[in-house]
């Protein structure tokens, strides 16, 4: 499943009412988390989670009045056409994307700290092989 397959899924299921209910619900609950910071980061890793959440916290952001940033770890490790639909979804999205590259897991454990240390960011993370 590529970019262009989840945005086509998105076109048929945005249309039913337990779907609009449940996304006005997450972004409601986002846009809470996201109101008390200036900017907000979101860690995504290309799947179908993280695309979601990228989705769900930039409408929250956008009602907040707040900035967004997306951040990913890309590595040699990372599954083919993981960088491209990253970038696609900053692209659609209009935000700023933040790779990084070539650190250590360890390096990835420390990540959260780092990031929430810089100008109060609010750092919502998504899917199931999130932050330690």
């Amino acid at each position: 499943m590529n970019f262009d397959d989840f945005l086509r899924q998105g076109e048929i299921r945005r249309k039913m009412q337990s779907y609009i209910d449940k996304r006005e619900k997450a972004v409601a609950v986002a846009a809470d988390a996201i109101a008390s910071h200036q900017k907000a980061y979101v860690s995504v890793s290309g799947g179908k989670d993280s695309v979601v959440c990228a989705c769900i916290a930039d409408e929250a952001a956008r009602r907040a009045g707040r900035e967004l940033v997306l951040w990913a770890h890309v590595s040699d490790a990372s599954f083919p056409g993981t960088e491209e639909t990253i970038v696609a979804l900053a692209d659609q999205l209009g935000r700023e994307l933040e790779i990084s590259r070539g650190i250590s897991c360890d390096g990835i454990r420390r990540a959260p700290a780092i990031l929430e240390a810089r100008q109060s960011r609010a750092v919502l993370c998504s899917g199931g092989g999130g932050w330690p």
